[in-house]
């Protein structure tokens, strides 16, 4: 950035000069508060409502998937665990969703992943959604037994 020099005709500050009060001939960073970097309008505390802002409300839903599975040839949970953990790590890393191992911890052959995805479009969500159901149910080694899936908006 360029110094700002007075009568320069431009009411943004120097970062560099920080109003210590040397003599350059530059205005001081103190002085011009509430001066915002990158607009030439002077901040304003708003009291009540932002007359320039508009009225635009975003939504927020998040999904989920319960997946209950049926694991093939397992003996051990340390079995069961080498299955359980790629697919979890796999939902995480391809979809970018949050993904865990929510039942039948102790059960060896019988596993429950639970994933969550928060999005501002219904749309996108159900494409992620979507593309994790295909993802678990085209894995070899488990049997998908049922997927519960919920959609919940910020009004519920």
């Amino acid at each position: 950035m360029q110094c700002i020099r007075k009568g320069s005709g431009s009411s943004l500050p120097d970062p560099l000069h920080h109003g210590r009060g040397r003599s350059t001939g530059r205005i001081s960073v103190d002085r011009l508060w509430p001066f915002r970097y990158g607009s030439d309008v002077p901040g304003k505390l708003w009291r009540g409502t932002n007359p320039n802002r508009r009225d635009i409300r975003t939504h927020m839903y998040v999904g989920t998937l319960s997946f209950d599975l049926l694991l093939g040839d397992v003996r051990s949970l340390k079995e069961k665990r080498s299955v359980v953990r790629p697919i979890v790590a796999e939902l995480q890393r391809k979809c970018a969703v949050s993904a865990a191992e929510t039942g039948g911890q102790n059960l060896h052959r019988r596993a429950e992943i639970g994933l969550a995805v928060v999005s501002g479009d219904t749309g996108h969500l159900t494409d992620v959604l979507d593309r994790c159901e295909r993802l678990v149910a085209g894995r070899p080694e488990v049997e998908l037994l049922s997927v519960r899936r919920r959609l919940h908006s910020d009004e519920d």
